[in-house]
Protein backbone atom coordinates (compact mmCIF):
# COMPACT_ATOMS: atom_id res chain seq x y z
CA UNK A 1 0.00 0.00 0.00
CA UNK A 2 1.44 3.32 -0.67
CA UNK A 3 3.20 4.98 1.89
CA UNK A 4 1.22 8.50 3.39
CA UNK A 5 3.46 11.56 4.30
CA UNK A 6 0.45 13.67 5.30
CA UNK A 7 0.97 13.30 9.17
CA UNK A 8 4.43 13.81 8.97
CA UNK A 9 4.39 16.99 7.06
CA UNK A 10 1.35 18.02 10.08
CA UNK A 11 3.25 17.24 12.60
CA UNK A 12 6.61 19.18 11.23
CA UNK A 13 3.87 22.06 11.13
CA UNK A 14 2.70 21.88 14.12
CA UNK A 15 5.88 21.17 16.18
CA UNK A 16 8.68 23.16 14.45
CA UNK A 17 8.53 26.57 15.60
CA UNK A 18 10.86 29.69 14.03
CA UNK A 19 14.15 30.43 15.10
CA UNK A 20 16.05 33.24 15.35
CA UNK A 21 19.21 33.07 14.37
CA UNK A 22 22.36 35.28 13.88
CA UNK A 23 23.81 34.99 10.29
CA UNK A 24 27.31 35.48 11.76
CA UNK A 25 26.43 32.60 14.23
CA UNK A 26 25.02 29.92 11.78
CA UNK A 27 27.73 27.77 11.81
CA UNK A 28 27.85 27.42 15.33
CA UNK A 29 28.14 24.26 17.30
CA UNK A 30 25.22 25.10 18.99
CA UNK A 31 22.95 25.26 16.35
CA UNK A 32 23.72 22.19 15.01
CA UNK A 33 22.57 20.62 18.69
CA UNK A 34 19.80 23.14 18.13
CA UNK A 35 18.65 21.57 14.64
CA UNK A 36 18.85 18.10 15.81
CA UNK A 37 16.76 18.62 19.22
CA UNK A 38 14.25 20.00 16.64
CA UNK A 39 14.64 17.04 13.79
CA UNK A 40 13.96 14.27 16.89
CA UNK A 41 10.91 16.27 18.93
CA UNK A 42 8.98 16.27 14.99
CA UNK A 43 9.88 12.66 14.40
CA UNK A 44 8.34 11.70 17.83
CA UNK A 45 5.39 13.97 17.47
CA UNK A 46 4.24 11.65 14.50
CA UNK A 47 1.18 9.50 15.47
CA UNK A 48 1.70 6.63 13.40
CA UNK A 49 4.31 4.56 12.06
CA UNK A 50 4.35 5.97 8.39
CA UNK A 51 8.13 7.39 9.35
CA UNK A 52 9.21 4.09 10.02
CA UNK A 53 7.44 2.48 7.16
CA UNK A 54 9.22 4.48 4.77
CA UNK A 55 12.70 3.55 6.33
CA UNK A 56 11.89 -0.28 5.97
CA UNK A 57 13.22 -2.14 3.20
CA UNK A 58 10.24 -4.37 1.08
CA UNK A 59 9.79 -8.19 1.62
CA UNK A 60 11.72 -9.75 -1.10
CA UNK A 61 10.71 -13.26 -0.62
CA UNK A 62 8.12 -15.30 0.74
CA UNK A 63 6.37 -18.94 1.02
CA UNK A 64 3.13 -18.98 0.21
CA UNK A 65 1.35 -22.55 1.76
CA UNK A 66 -2.48 -23.63 1.01
CA UNK A 67 -4.97 -26.75 1.64
CA UNK A 68 -8.23 -27.59 1.28
CA UNK A 69 -10.79 -30.28 0.94
CA UNK A 70 -13.46 -30.30 -1.80
CA UNK A 71 -17.16 -32.01 -1.90
CA UNK A 72 -15.81 -35.42 -2.81
CA UNK A 73 -13.62 -35.77 0.29
CA UNK A 74 -10.19 -34.71 -1.67
CA UNK A 75 -7.89 -32.93 0.09
CA UNK A 76 -5.32 -30.75 -1.90
CA UNK A 77 -1.84 -29.37 -0.55
CA UNK A 78 0.42 -26.38 -2.47
CA UNK A 79 3.40 -24.87 -1.22
CA UNK A 80 5.09 -21.81 -3.40
CA UNK A 81 8.01 -20.49 -2.97
CA UNK A 82 10.06 -16.61 -3.79
CA UNK A 83 13.66 -16.79 -3.12
CA UNK A 84 15.29 -13.44 -3.94
CA UNK A 85 19.03 -14.36 -4.46
CA UNK A 86 20.25 -11.08 -5.14
CA UNK A 87 18.23 -7.59 -6.33
CA UNK A 88 17.93 -8.42 -9.57
CA UNK A 89 17.39 -12.22 -9.51
CA UNK A 90 14.48 -14.51 -8.00
CA UNK A 91 14.55 -18.05 -7.82
CA UNK A 92 10.52 -19.64 -7.85
CA UNK A 93 9.25 -23.04 -7.01
CA UNK A 94 6.18 -24.70 -6.26
CA UNK A 95 4.92 -28.10 -5.50
CA UNK A 96 0.95 -29.16 -5.07
CA UNK A 97 -0.71 -32.33 -4.76
CA UNK A 98 -4.42 -32.84 -5.76
CA UNK A 99 -6.61 -36.13 -4.52
CA UNK A 100 -9.61 -34.76 -6.36
CA UNK A 101 -10.18 -37.97 -7.97
CA UNK A 102 -6.96 -39.31 -8.18
CA UNK A 103 -3.32 -38.11 -7.03
CA UNK A 104 -2.24 -35.20 -9.32
CA UNK A 105 0.81 -33.87 -8.57
CA UNK A 106 2.66 -30.52 -10.02
CA UNK A 107 6.25 -29.02 -9.98
CA UNK A 108 7.61 -26.21 -11.28
CA UNK A 109 11.32 -24.72 -11.22
CA UNK A 110 12.26 -20.88 -12.21
CA UNK A 111 13.84 -18.08 -12.25
CA UNK A 112 12.55 -14.27 -12.53
CA UNK A 113 13.85 -10.48 -12.64
CA UNK A 114 13.56 -8.04 -10.33
CA UNK A 115 9.76 -7.44 -9.29
CA UNK A 116 9.99 -3.86 -8.82
CA UNK A 117 11.81 -3.02 -12.45
CA UNK A 118 9.40 -1.30 -15.20
CA UNK A 119 10.21 -4.63 -16.83
CA UNK A 120 9.82 -8.16 -15.29
CA UNK A 121 10.74 -11.18 -16.89
CA UNK A 122 10.00 -15.34 -15.84
CA UNK A 123 11.37 -18.36 -17.00
CA UNK A 124 10.07 -22.00 -15.16
CA UNK A 125 9.67 -25.30 -16.47
CA UNK A 126 6.69 -27.37 -15.01
CA UNK A 127 6.11 -31.36 -14.75
CA UNK A 128 2.73 -32.19 -14.53
CA UNK A 129 0.12 -35.72 -14.20
CA UNK A 130 -0.50 -38.13 -12.52
CA UNK A 131 1.99 -41.62 -12.74
CA UNK A 132 1.63 -44.09 -15.25
CA UNK A 133 -1.38 -41.77 -17.38
CA UNK A 134 -0.31 -38.64 -17.99
CA UNK A 135 2.78 -36.57 -17.67
CA UNK A 136 3.46 -33.62 -19.10
CA UNK A 137 6.64 -30.91 -19.60
CA UNK A 138 6.39 -27.27 -20.51
CA UNK A 139 8.70 -24.48 -20.85
CA UNK A 140 7.23 -21.27 -20.41
CA UNK A 141 8.73 -17.89 -20.98
CA UNK A 142 6.50 -13.91 -19.66
CA UNK A 143 7.15 -10.66 -20.21
CA UNK A 144 5.57 -8.17 -18.01
CA UNK A 145 5.72 -3.99 -18.12
CA UNK A 146 4.50 -1.80 -15.96
CA UNK A 147 4.05 1.70 -16.91
CA UNK A 148 2.41 3.26 -13.24
CA UNK A 149 -0.91 1.60 -12.81
CA UNK A 150 -0.90 -0.11 -15.60
CA UNK A 151 1.05 -3.25 -16.88
CA UNK A 152 0.84 -5.99 -19.65
CA UNK A 153 1.97 -9.29 -19.91
CA UNK A 154 3.23 -11.66 -22.99
CA UNK A 155 4.29 -14.92 -22.48
CA UNK A 156 5.37 -18.37 -24.49
CA UNK A 157 4.32 -21.86 -23.23
CA UNK A 158 6.36 -24.81 -25.19
CA UNK A 159 6.27 -28.13 -23.98
CA UNK A 160 5.09 -32.47 -24.59
CA UNK A 161 2.36 -34.78 -22.63
CA UNK A 162 3.01 -38.67 -22.52
CA UNK A 163 0.39 -40.91 -21.90
CA UNK A 164 -0.49 -44.18 -21.08
CA UNK A 165 -4.06 -46.14 -21.46
CA UNK A 166 -4.80 -49.47 -19.56
CA UNK A 167 -7.07 -49.79 -22.34
CA UNK A 168 -5.94 -49.62 -25.88
CA UNK A 169 -8.20 -46.67 -27.84
CA UNK A 170 -10.14 -47.58 -30.89
CA UNK A 171 -7.16 -48.23 -33.16
CA UNK A 172 -5.47 -49.82 -30.39
CA UNK A 173 -3.14 -47.47 -29.22
CA UNK A 174 -1.90 -47.99 -25.83
CA UNK A 175 0.41 -44.67 -25.38
CA UNK A 176 1.34 -41.82 -27.36
CA UNK A 177 2.61 -38.25 -27.12
CA UNK A 178 1.31 -34.68 -28.21
CA UNK A 179 3.43 -31.22 -28.47
CA UNK A 180 1.79 -28.20 -28.16
CA UNK A 181 2.39 -24.49 -27.81
CA UNK A 182 0.78 -21.30 -26.01
CA UNK A 183 0.50 -17.80 -26.04
CA UNK A 184 -0.41 -15.81 -23.41
CA UNK A 185 -1.60 -12.29 -23.23
CA UNK A 186 -2.73 -9.85 -20.32
CA UNK A 187 -3.43 -6.60 -19.49
CA UNK A 188 -4.57 -5.24 -15.45
CA UNK A 189 -4.11 -2.54 -13.53
CA UNK A 190 -3.84 -2.01 -9.95
CA UNK A 191 -4.72 1.05 -8.06
CA UNK A 192 -4.81 1.72 -4.34
CA UNK A 193 -8.45 0.17 -3.59
CA UNK A 194 -8.66 -1.92 -6.43
CA UNK A 195 -7.18 -3.52 -8.94
CA UNK A 196 -8.30 -5.63 -11.94
CA UNK A 197 -6.31 -8.27 -14.57
CA UNK A 198 -7.55 -10.03 -17.75
CA UNK A 199 -5.60 -12.79 -19.08
CA UNK A 200 -5.91 -15.45 -22.10
CA UNK A 201 -3.64 -18.70 -22.83
CA UNK A 202 -4.52 -20.32 -26.43
CA UNK A 203 -2.66 -23.34 -27.00
CA UNK A 204 -2.04 -25.24 -30.49
CA UNK A 205 -1.41 -28.97 -30.23
CA UNK A 206 0.44 -30.95 -32.92
CA UNK A 207 -2.37 -33.83 -32.99
CA UNK A 208 -5.99 -33.68 -32.51
CA UNK A 209 -7.13 -34.60 -29.49
CA UNK A 210 -10.50 -35.63 -29.56
CA UNK A 211 -10.16 -39.62 -29.48
CA UNK A 212 -8.79 -39.57 -26.48
CA UNK A 213 -11.89 -38.68 -24.87
CA UNK A 214 -12.62 -42.75 -25.16
CA UNK A 215 -10.25 -43.06 -22.06
CA UNK A 216 -11.82 -43.63 -19.20
CA UNK A 217 -9.06 -42.75 -16.55
CA UNK A 218 -7.57 -39.80 -18.55
CA UNK A 219 -11.21 -38.26 -18.44
CA UNK A 220 -10.86 -38.50 -14.67
CA UNK A 221 -8.05 -36.71 -14.03
CA UNK A 222 -8.80 -33.93 -16.51
CA UNK A 223 -12.37 -33.88 -15.51
CA UNK A 224 -14.47 -30.42 -16.56
CA UNK A 225 -15.53 -29.85 -12.72
CA UNK A 226 -12.69 -29.55 -11.29
CA UNK A 227 -10.57 -25.93 -11.42
CA UNK A 228 -7.28 -27.61 -11.07
CA UNK A 229 -8.30 -30.50 -13.31
CA UNK A 230 -9.91 -28.77 -16.29
CA UNK A 231 -6.85 -26.70 -16.63
CA UNK A 232 -5.14 -30.12 -17.75
CA UNK A 233 -4.77 -30.37 -22.10
CA UNK A 234 -7.37 -27.80 -22.74
CA UNK A 235 -7.29 -25.43 -26.18
CA UNK A 236 -8.15 -22.30 -23.91
CA UNK A 237 -8.53 -20.26 -20.69
CA UNK A 238 -9.91 -17.00 -19.92
CA UNK A 239 -9.29 -15.34 -16.36
CA UNK A 240 -10.76 -11.81 -15.03
CA UNK A 241 -9.63 -11.12 -11.89
CA UNK A 242 -10.97 -8.27 -9.74
CA UNK A 243 -9.17 -7.00 -6.43
CA UNK A 244 -10.57 -5.14 -3.09
CA UNK A 245 -7.91 -3.71 -0.96
CA UNK A 246 -9.03 -2.58 2.46
CA UNK A 247 -6.42 -1.18 5.15
CA UNK A 248 -5.21 -4.83 6.19
CA UNK A 249 -8.18 -7.00 4.57
CA UNK A 250 -7.99 -7.80 0.56
CA UNK A 251 -11.16 -9.65 -1.40
CA UNK A 252 -10.92 -10.82 -4.71
CA UNK A 253 -13.23 -12.47 -7.21
CA UNK A 254 -11.71 -14.70 -10.02
CA UNK A 255 -13.68 -15.96 -13.49
CA UNK A 256 -12.03 -18.78 -15.34
CA UNK A 257 -13.39 -20.04 -18.57
CA UNK A 258 -11.88 -23.22 -20.19
CA UNK A 259 -12.56 -25.31 -23.14
CA UNK A 260 -11.14 -28.76 -23.69
CA UNK A 261 -8.96 -30.04 -26.05
CA UNK A 262 -10.08 -33.75 -25.72
CA UNK A 263 -13.99 -33.19 -25.29
CA UNK A 264 -14.59 -29.89 -26.44
CA UNK A 265 -17.03 -29.13 -23.07
CA UNK A 266 -16.59 -25.38 -21.59
CA UNK A 267 -16.69 -25.01 -17.80
CA UNK A 268 -16.68 -21.93 -16.25
CA UNK A 269 -15.60 -21.80 -12.42
CA UNK A 270 -15.64 -18.51 -9.42
CA UNK A 271 -12.78 -18.45 -7.15
CA UNK A 272 -13.54 -16.11 -4.04
CA UNK A 273 -10.94 -15.24 -1.26
CA UNK A 274 -10.26 -13.45 1.48
CA UNK A 275 -7.04 -12.34 3.09
CA UNK A 276 -5.94 -10.79 6.20
CA UNK A 277 -2.87 -9.37 7.98
CA UNK A 278 -1.04 -10.96 10.70
CA UNK A 279 1.63 -8.26 10.49
CA UNK A 280 3.61 -6.79 7.82
CA UNK A 281 4.96 -10.01 7.07
CA UNK A 282 2.38 -12.36 7.48
CA UNK A 283 -1.39 -12.89 5.76
CA UNK A 284 -4.11 -15.34 6.11
CA UNK A 285 -6.44 -16.58 3.78
CA UNK A 286 -9.37 -18.48 2.96
CA UNK A 287 -10.78 -19.40 -0.78
CA UNK A 288 -13.94 -21.17 -1.97
CA UNK A 289 -13.50 -22.13 -5.47
CA UNK A 290 -17.16 -23.09 -7.16
CA UNK A 291 -17.94 -24.62 -10.71
CA UNK A 292 -20.68 -22.62 -12.16
CA UNK A 293 -22.00 -25.07 -13.98
CA UNK A 294 -22.26 -27.68 -10.95
CA UNK A 295 -19.41 -30.13 -10.10
CA UNK A 296 -16.55 -30.16 -7.72
CA UNK A 297 -16.37 -27.44 -5.20
CA UNK A 298 -13.14 -26.81 -2.89
CA UNK A 299 -12.75 -24.89 0.32
CA UNK A 300 -9.04 -24.45 1.69
CA UNK A 301 -6.77 -21.81 3.99
CA UNK A 302 -4.05 -20.73 2.75
CA UNK A 303 -0.89 -18.62 4.76
CA UNK A 304 1.50 -15.99 3.72
CA UNK A 305 4.56 -15.33 4.81
CA UNK A 306 7.73 -12.57 4.01
CA UNK A 307 10.96 -12.14 4.62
Amino acid sequence: MPFKYSRVDQAQRIHQQPIQVEPLRLFHPTCYGLLLLIFSHTLIAAEDDDFWLMLEEPADSSVYISSGVDTDGGLSLSLHLDQALNEQLHFNGSWSQLNLSENTRSLSLGLSGDPYASWLWSYRFLVWGEPDIIESRDHELQLQYVNGSWNGLLGWQQGDANLQFSRPLNNGQTSGSVDHNALIIGLGYGGRDFDWQIESIHHDYNKDLSRLSSSRLLALIIEPSALQQSTALNSRQNRFTLGLNGKSHRFSAEYSHIRSAVTGQTSDFLNLSVQTDLSRLQQLGVYFIMPLGGGVSSLGVSLLQRW
